[in-house]
């Protein structure tokens, strides 16, 4: 953890910028903070292609239309 906090200001000026909030408190305040950031990132990630809902190929045909 200390390359992050000792991170040049030059090359990532936002970690310096930052680096007293994100590297202050105790252990259990700070696990929980890092693990309400990662189900943060991970639930406002885009959804691959593979794993999104496909669409009902139905859907627009007449036919399906009107026995459902």
């Amino acid at each position: 953890m200390n390359e992050v906090a000792d991170a040049p200001a030059q090359n990532f000026p936002r970690i310096h910028q930052l680096k007293e909030p994100l590297f202050s408190g105790d252990g259990p305040t700070l696990f929980r903070w890092k693990v309400d950031a990662l189900i943060e990132g991970i639930s406002q990630a885009p959804q691959p292609a593979r794993l999104r809902p496909r669409a009902n190929p139905f859907a627009t045909n007449t036919f399906a239309r009107l026995w459902s």
